[in-house]
């Protein structure tokens, strides 16, 4: 479960939002800093995300002042390609 809180006062927020997952864009920059103690360390930095403002999606939920709920999986097998995959004849 994914839980995204708008960035307002509590008596802003108009109330929650069950959603799906929405596109964000990174703009991520290494930025290198040098440790007089050791090697040169390289910190992942940049601008701040951004996201699609898209209805029924988390950004767009947070972007319009409601608490976004997303429940989340990490199973990412493709069912119905192994069903096509048994049909194969290997070997």
């Amino acid at each position: 479960m994914n839980v995204n809180v708008p960035y307002l006062k509590e008596d802003q927020l108009k109330g929650y939002m069950i959603t799906r997952q929405g596109l964000r864009v990174y703009r991520d920059a290494l930025d290198k800093r040098f440790d007089p103690r050791g090697p040169p360390v390289l910190l992942i930095g940049g601008e701040a995300p951004t996201g699609i403002d898209e209805e029924g999606t988390d950004v767009g939920a947070i972007l319009q002042g409601y608490v976004s709920i997303t429940p989340l999986q990490l199973d990412l097998t493709h069912y119905k390609a192994m069903d096509v995959l048994k049909q194969w004849k290997w070997g």
